[in-house]
């Protein structure tokens, strides 16, 4: 991604080698296949179905089939159900991919989630701090909002405004694109990344550097248990992932292994809690 460098540092969060760090900066599955496809220009997004389109028709054209479409871009507004995205990744979902969507970065205001990251059979990404208190421009969904529909198949589906789980996007260090400074981490990469390493890496805050970190935490899940579909994914991240004590402070373990106790809930500006990549993967390899 040689226009913004937004692309370029989402997919090493996802895959990136860290081999110009000795490791340091790897991606969360460094050893997952990547196939990037080029929407934007700088700040617009022109060409975001045709992401989709590929995707959908190149599926089984590459070594390994495509599993997971990572989504590091959004909108406002109300999620549409027959909308053109929505459509689209029901296409990929019905082919066994799983979109995993921005929550956007419109916070605090409640009712400010990316429509798009609100498709049932997907995972919408809040952003946390490395201290793990949620960030405060990650959006939130609507308390109470749900929705039921029907898709052009007959099947019914019901949404709910909430964001799925948070992870990791304030300050993340990735991929650098050499070739668009103005986009990439400003100033703030002089204090927080070694000097041999400036020129292949840089430091970006968004939903955007969350997205993609549960992105490889998927891919990881998919290869410990290449079974599981969509539905076996979102509640293995719910069981997985640490609820907060509150929105402003730490958090903690929910019990992710006791869950048929029940007593899991969920929020609108949170989720089911912050992703945990080890507790995720160790939950998959014994998934029924």
């Amino acid at each position: 991604d040689l226009n913004s460098g937004h692309g370029t540092h989402v997919a090493g969060t996802i895959a990136g080698s860290g081999v110009m760090s000795d490791g340091k900066h790897r991606g969360a599955a460094p050893d997952a296949d990547i196939i990037g496809y080029g929407s934007g220009a700088a700040v617009l997004l022109l060409d975001t179905i045709g992401g989709f389109d590929y995707a959908i028709s190149k599926q089984y054209t590459f070594d390994n089939p495509i599993k997971v479409i990572s989504n590091s871009w959004g909108s406002s507004g109300k999620y549409e159900p027959l909308g053109p995205v929505s459509l689209a990744s029901y296409k990929a979902h019905n082919m066994g991919m799983i979109s995993v969507f921005a929550a956007g970065n419109d916070g605090p205001g409640e009712d400010s989630h990316n429509p798009y990251a609100q498709i049932p059979w997907g995972i919408s990404v809040g952003a946390g701090d490395k201290f793990g208190k949620l960030a405060g421009f990650s959006s939130r969904g609507l308390k109470g909002e749900t929705g039921d529909f029907t898709m052009p198949d007959g099947t019914q589906w019901t949404y709910n405004n909430e964001v799925s789980v948070v992870a990791p996007g304030v300050d993340i260090i990735s991929t650098r694109a050499v070739l668009n400074a103005a986009a990439n981490g400003g100033d703030a990469d002089i204090d927080a990344i070694e000097p041999q390493n400036l020129p292949f890496y840089t430091m970006i805050s968004g939903t955007s550097m969350a997205t993609p970190h549960v992105s490889g935490i998927i891919s990881l899940m998919l290869e410990a248990n290449p079974q599981l579909g969509y539905r076996d994914v979102q509640e293995i991240l719910a069981y997985s992932s640490q609820n907060p004590t509150s929105s402003t402070s730490g958090w903690r373990t929910n019990g992710a292994f006791n869950w048929n106790g029940g007593g899991l809930t969920v929020s609108h500006d949170y989720g089911y809690g912050l992703v945990d990549a080890h507790a995720a993967v160790r939950l998959a390899e014994t998934w029924i």
